[in-house]
């Protein structure tokens, strides 16, 4: 990947947004299709 995405004129506070936007976006991915662990076992019988 070229720096800066490609585009010289980003600053380091726009790189820093886009790069938490994604991890975020991952964050919450990951939670939606983890278990929630705090539920009966009877549940899942």
């Amino acid at each position: 990947m070229p720096p800066r995405g490609g585009n010289p004129e980003l600053s380091d506070g726009e790189i820093k947004n886009a790069i938490t936007y994604m991890i975020s976006k991952l964050n919450a991915r990951a939670s939606e299709s983890t278990p929630d662990r705090r539920e009966p076992i009877e549940k899942y019988q």
